[in-house]
């Protein structure tokens, strides 16, 4: 669809002196958002504001809808005086109804309206058709007062950190929307670029505000386009409707379980997970699923509580990877995560594939064991040895799931440590493992617990209390035999 105008801003009008404050915000706030769009691109945007607009209809008679429906973006300032308007609130519908029902189907996914609040609008001040699109505070509330304050902006010096910041996300998410609405071939190209990007809760939305820039900054779109109802029945059409245009979901889990939902057993967080668990295991699309839990989480919330403990012992399998860990060590999973899926498959080995588990410091040890391997064309699989926090979340679980055969070396470590690893490859079939291991070797000096290995009694389990030669080649001839059968 072809537009006259790229950006619509819209403010209320108000009089009086503490409403002359609200109306120079405003302005200056139109003048920074242009100058950055701008920045952002080739061509000079075509802009238009509330006083342009009533100017037109004053001068030349010009009816809004007309103007409006040859908009691509409108940007929609949201304050206790604004709203209060009845002619403002009469502007806001126009815009809503120029969007949803003035326009094809091929701009309703984009998302069009972007919400600035100057400072807290409850629910019932707000316009109700408005409600669920996504916005963006430009205010911040004491926590002892409980009163807000609107980021300054003052003319002749710079806007303050926290307005810098939150105006930067605003303009990167109104270009991506440009982007999407003016180019159909851009959009073609990025059909398959999409992320959805749970809503959490309140602890948490600052880091996901976080993970939004990172992903945005890598050329990924994010879904949900709106604030999703508090409505159950609603949220999970909308949900299902957002999974089928992503490649993979991703959810941060804070300290709060969260209100339940009308129509609905669970909280919004729960039920999004809920949906996206279904669709992903119920669907051949191949979609991941990423679920991030803080490791520093600090929880006072026993429904919460509760919740996690299940996710991280049901929920862990070939779709979904639970993260549990400081954030910056999760972004570097979700980066890994996402180049891992844009990179073209590769032809899997035809080679028997063993899993060495073993603490850093007895590599070494195990120099004559990765020989042999090596000789008789066997694949060895490793964890991510220079980055432990890391390679534990993730590689380990991935290589439980491809290995055919697993060799623990316990060297020095504790007993703890050897029956976690053990445990571990009971617990392989819920990471979506789904052949059994043919060959266990374990080197160990202590006693293991037969209720766990009885669990493995599909595998042929070779216990050893020192690594040498006699022992490595009947480990690896184990493995010779079962490829030479297969």
């Amino acid at each position: 669809m072809n537009f006259d105008y790229d950006v619509f801003i819209s403010y209320g009008s108000s009089e009086g002196a503490d409403n002359d404050i609200v109306n120079q915000w405003a302005v200056r706030f139109c003048e920074y958002l242009a100058i950055l769009l701008n920045r952002l691109n080739k061509r000079e945007l075509t802009f238009m504001v509330h006083d342009d607009l009533r100017a037109r209809k004053q001068l030349l008679g010009t009816e809004s809808p007309v103007v409006l429906t040859k908009t691509a973006i409108f940007v929609t300032l949201i304050s206790p005086e604004f709203v209060s308007s009845e002619s403002y609130q009469n502007e806001l519908k126009e815009i809503y109804n120029a969007v949803y029902q003035g326009t094809d189907d091929s701009t309703r996914n984009v998302n069009r309206i972007f919400k600035v609040l100057t400072a807290p609008v409850v629910g019932e001040q707000q316009p109700e058709f408005l409600m669920n699109e996504i916005g963006y505070d430009f205010y911040e509330i004491n926590r002892y007062s409980k009163k807000s304050r609107t980021f300054e902006i003052i003319e002749g010096e710079q806007p303050e950190e926290k307005l810098w910041f939150k105006l930067v996300d605003l303009v990167y998410d109104i270009q991506n929307s440009l982007e999407l609405l003016v180019d159909r071939e851009i959009q073609e190209a990025e059909r398959k670029k999409y992320i959805y990007l749970a809503e959490t809760s309140f602890d948490q939305s600052e880091n996901r505000d976080e993970i939004r820039r990172e992903l945005q900054y890598l050329g990924y779109h994010i879904l949900p386009l709106i604030n999703l109802p508090n409505d159950g029945e609603k949220v999970e059409s909308l949900v299902k409707n957002y999974l089928n245009r992503s490649t993979l979901s991703v959810h941060l889990m804070g300290a709060f379980y969260g209100d339940l939902l009308k129509k609905s057993k669970h909280s919004l967080i729960d039920l999004q997970n809920k949906i996206v668990r279904e669709y992903v295991e119920n669907s051949d699309t191949g979609q991941k699923r990423i679920i991030w839990i803080p490791s520093d989480l600090k929880i006072t919330d026993q429904r919460q509580s509760l919740y996690l403990n299940r996710l991280k012992r049901d929920e862990s399998k070939e779709s979904t990877e639970i993260i549990e860990a400081p954030i910056e060590v999760f972004k570097t999973v979700l980066r890994n995560k996402l180049e891992e899926m844009e990179k073209p498959g590769k032809m899997k080995s035809e080679n028997k594939k063993v899993y060495l588990v073993y603490e850093n410091q007895y590599k070494s040890e195990l120099l004559r064991v990765y020989e042999m391997l090596a000789e008789s064309n066997i694949d060895i699989l490793e964890s991510d040895l220079e980055n432990l926090e890391t390679g534990l979340i993730t590689t380990h679980k991935q290589n439980l799931v491809d290995a055919d055969a697993v060799l623990i070396y316990q060297g020095n470590s504790n007993k703890l440590w050897l029956n976690s690893k053990v445990q571990d490859l009971v617990k392989a079939p819920g990471f979506g493992k789904e052949k059994p291991f043919s060959s266990i070797g374990i080197i160990t000096r202590d006693k293991i617990d037969d209720s766990i290995t009885r669990f493995l009694q599909d595998a042929r389990i070779i216990k050893s209390d020192k690594l040498d030669e006699a022992f490595n080649k009947s480990f690896v001839n184990q493995i010779i035999q079962e490829q030479n059968v297969r």
